[in-house]
Order: structure tokens, then sequence, then C-alpha cells
């Protein structure tokens, strides 16, 4: 497989832009394990937090970078590192229904408004970096991701992107990153296969949300 390569003056920006990000991966943890305390109670069973799954190699970050360039969103490898490569640092957030994607997502979002400017002891300034994004892409992957803003030691801004997921979208992601990624490595009959079997994790999680809203009405009809 051909390793791709950025302009030597590219490669150093990014070089240092990921030097710069190395210290917000913990502080991003902390938030995001601060507000699962502080709401676990609202769920009736254990949020999970998963960092690894979203953590880019030097490789993938190069990808991703000249990808930018690709379809048009950078005008060039330096645009493309200072203003689209925002998910170097981050996290997962898994929950169990379909539906509870959403809730996570807007009680996530009044958690920063709220606390952000006075954080927790321990805890960084934090901010919301724009609104959330529904993400859907033909691959089969399917998340809603919500950046917010840190501020290390009094310096610049960094972004940390959470991405909210159930546990079937976030199985799914395991199975079809690598095809994703590499998708020449693999043969058009298993890329086919992989879309099928996309199409039916869609299929169980849209019918899941529509049993559990029937159960909701059920138990109000009958109270």
């Amino acid at each position: 497989m051909r390793v791709q390569q950025l302009s030597p003056t590219a490669e150093e920006k990014l070089f240092s832009k990921l030097g710069n990000w190395l210290p917000v991966q913990k502080p991003g943890e902390d938030i995001l394990q601060n507000f699962v305390n502080q709401y676990q109670h609202t769920f009736s069973y254990r949020i999970l937090i998963d960092s690894r799954s979203i953590q880019k190699t030097w490789e993938r970050c190069i990808q991703k970078v000249l990808q930018y360039v690709e379809v048009g969103k950078a005008s060039n490898e330096i645009d493309a590192i200072e203003n689209c490569l925002k998910d170097i640092a981050g996290a997962r957030l898994i929950v169990l229904f379909p539906s509870d994607r959403e809730v996570a997502v807007r009680r996530f979002r009044a958690y920063v408004v709220r606390q952000g400017t006075e954080p927790p002891i321990g805890l960084p300034s934090f901010q919301l970096d724009g609104d959330q994004e529904v993400k859907n892409y033909e691959s089969g992957y399917k998340a809603i991701h919500q950046g917010i803003l840190l501020r290390i030691d009094n310096k610049a801004w960094f972004p940390f992107e959470i991405q909210f997921m159930n546990v079937m979208q976030h199985m799914w992601d395991k199975i079809q990153g690598p095809l994703y990624r590499e998708p020449s490595r693999y043969p058009p009959m298993l890329q086919r296969r992989v879309r099928l079997l996309s199409k039916t994790c869609e299929q169980i999680c849209n019918k899941t949300d529509q049993v559990l809203t029937d159960m909701v009405r059920y138990r109000r009809k009958n109270r």
C-alpha cells in the first residue's frame, strides 16, 4: 500500500498541531467523565466512555488532511490542518438505546453552558464549539458529534470532539472502520456484504426505538 505524504511545510504544521493538542486529551476525558458522574442517575443503565476508538495515528491524520483537500473542504493542506482537522483529541459516549443519543447530547450541551465558565475543581474552562452534527455516512457510520473547546493553562482554545453513539452503532463502527479507512484492501463482494449489514443494523435501531416508544405510551395509558 502506498504511503501518502504531505508537503514538508504541511508536515511540520501537522506535527506542531499534534504536539499542541496532546495535553488536551486527558482534560477532555475528565470533563466528559464529570458530566457522566452528574447525569448517570438519569439513565437506567451505565453509560460508557471510550477514547481509544477515535484516537488518530499520524498516518490517519495525513489521510484526513488529503481527503479534505480532495473533496474541496480545504483549499490546500495548510488550510485543512488549520481549519478542518478538529477530531485529533476526543472521546466517545456510548448509550444503550438509539433515542438516548439525542437525550445525552441535549443534557451535555446544557452541562457545558452551565459549568464551562466556572468549571469544577481540577478541570479547565470549556465551551461549546458550534452546533451538534448528525453524521450519517453511506459507509454505515452513524453518530452525533458535538465539539467543545478547552482552555489549557490560559492559552489558546483547543478542540475536543465527543461522538455520541448507541451500542449497536459503536459495534458497527468497529466492523466497518478498517474498510472505510483502506477500502482498496477488501474485495467488492465483502464491501457489499458490509453495506447490507449496515442497513440491517439501522433497521434494528429503528425498530428498537419504535418498541420503546410504544412501551412508554402503554405505560402512561395504563397508569
